[in-house]
């Protein structure tokens, strides 16, 4: 067992034992030292525990799926977009991530309400990528909020389909940042307009996450679009990092 054995700490877990086990019952782990690897065991024992023997994990339990994205994607005009659609091919390519264009799939308005509550369901992070219009959001973005986040579903009275899960809003604005400002031509700096938006998640238990905004869309040149294009992707790794891996069905206690 010790021969070749490998030592390293394994993030904070709490497992029922197995009924064979000395300690029978819920036994709340700090951290684990790792003995040994098999293909489908990890031999460890909790850190720390005075006389506390070697016992052996089911492997999966070390490997939970990682947190899954939902980017609900929408631009009234696709064909003309450029700074939202290089967000939107930056997004694209990672794992455990799905896409939904709303104006390519719904160009009617004629939301699949069924279809886009099961697309949340399976969701931990929904990315809400758009352009600013009028201070908030296209058009059938906000048609999505109405006939999507329905009450009973996702807020009122034992509602808890989205409780839970985190929101981020990625966001491209015409405008330069400095127009975001007091004498500039919107008066106001860019986060006194976030809050309907925030709070339409909030109001259905999600958590918020500080929006993204690329500004001056109309102008940005080349290596301004391609910068951004990476901070996107690495500010969504960053969120998922922080965010819990999402336990295996085999793994739940």
């Amino acid at each position: 067992m010790r021969r070749g054995r490998h030592r390293a700490q394994v993030r904070p877990i709490q497992r029922r034992w197995p009924a064979s086990s000395r300690a029978r019952g819920s036994f709340p782990v700090a951290r684990l030292s790792i003995w040994g690897i098999g293909k489908h065991h990890v031999h460890a024992r909790p850190v720390g525990k005075a006389g506390a023997i070697v016992r052996a994990f089911p492997l999966n339990l070390f490997t939970a799926p990682m947190p899954t994205t939902l980017v609900i994607h929408a631009h009234p005009r696709p064909g003309h977009s450029v700074v939202t659609q290089a967000l939107f091919d930056a997004l694209a390519p990672l794992d455990h991530t799905a896409l939904r264009s709303l104006y390519t799939l719904y160009p009617d308005f004629d939301i699949d309400v069924a279809a886009e509550q099961e697309a949340l369901s399976r969701a931990d992070l929904i990315i809400w990528l758009a352009p600013v219009h009028w201070y908030s959001v296209p058009a059938l973005m906000k048609h999505w909020f109405d006939q999507v986040l329905t009450h009973g579903w996702a807020y009122g009275h034992g509602a808890q389909a989205l409780r839970g899960k985190t929101v981020w809003w990625v966001a491209s604005a015409g405008g330069a940042e400095a127009t975001y400002a007091p004498g500039g031509a919107h008066m106001r700096p860019f986060a006194d307009y976030v809050a309907p938006i925030e709070h339409t998640a909030r109001f259905c238990g999600m958590h918020w996450l500080p929006p993204f905004v690329v500004h001056g869309g109309h102008s940005c040149s080349t290596q301004q679009i391609d910068d951004a294009r990476a901070e996107v992707v690495q500010r969504l790794n960053h969120h998922l990092a922080q965010m819990p891996a999402r336990p295996s069905p085999e793994a739940q206690p």
